[in-house]
C-alpha cells in the first residue's frame, strides 16, 4: 500500500513539472506573439494548443491529487495551484483557487500553513494590482475567494498548530488591507 501513494506522489510531481513547463511556454510564447509586430497564427496556435493541454492536466490530475490520502502529494498540488495562479493571473479563477481554499480545511497542519501563506501571497498581489492599476475591480476574484472562505479563515485563528495561527494573523491583515470586513 505505501509503495503505491509513494508511485503516485512521484507521478504526481512529474505531472506537475511538466504542467509547470507547459506554463512556461505559454508564457514565452504570450510574450513572443506580443513583441512581434505582426499577428501570427502559430503563436496563437500554440499558445491555445499549451493552456488546452494545461486545462487538461489540471482537470486530469491536480484537481484529483488535492483530496490524496498522502499529506505529501496535497502539499506538492497546493504548491502547485498557487503557483500557477500567482504566475499567472489569467488563472485566478474560482475553478482553480477553490482548491487551495479546501486545503484550509486538511486534517495536516503543514497543508493548512502552505494554504494560508498562498492565500497571503494572492492578497499581497491583489493589493499590488489595485495599487499599481488604480482599480478595484482587479480585486474582484481575490473578494470572492474571501467571502466564500471568511468563516473557515476566521476559525482558523484558533488552530492548534501555533505556526498556523500566526499565518492567519498574517492572512487577516492583508484582508483588511483589501478594505474588505473581517468581522
Amino acid at each position: 500500500m505505501r509503495s503505491h501513494r509513494n508511485l503516485r506522489f512521484v507521478a504526481t510531481a512529474c505531472i506537475l513539472y511538466l504542467a509547470q513547463g507547459v506554463m512556461e511556454v505559454e508564457k514565452e510564447t504570450q510574450e513572443a506573439l506580443t513583441k512581434s509586430k505582426r499577428k501570427s497564427s502559430s503563436y496563437e496556435t500554440l499558445i491555445k494548443e499549451s493552456h488546452d493541454l494545461l486545462e487538461q492536466l489540471y482537470i486530469q490530475v491536480v484537481s484529483h491529487r488535492v483530496r490524496d490520502v498522502a499529506p505529501q502529494t496535497r502539499l506538492l498540488t497546493v504548491v502547485m495551484i498557487s503557483e500557477l495562479t500567482h504566475c499567472y493571473p489569467k488563472y485566478q479563477t474560482d475553478d482553480y483557487l477553490k482548491y487551495v481554499g479546501t486545503a484550509l480545511g486538511d486534517s495536516e497542519s503543514t497543508i493548512r500553513l502552505e494554504a494560508v501563506r498562498q492565500l497571503v501571497q494572492l492578497y499581497c498581489f491583489a493589493r499590488t494590482v489595485r495599487i499599481r492599476l488604480r482599480e478595484d475591480d482587479a480585486n474582484d476574484v481575490v473578494r470572492d475567494v474571501l467571502r466564500r472562505y471568511k468563516a473557515r479563515i476566521l476559525f482558523m485563528s484558533r488552530d492548534s498548530a501555533p505556526v498556523v495561527i500566526m499565518a492567519v494573523v498574517t492572512l487577516i491583515d492583508e484582508m483588511k488591507g483589501l478594505c474588505f470586513p473581517v468581522l
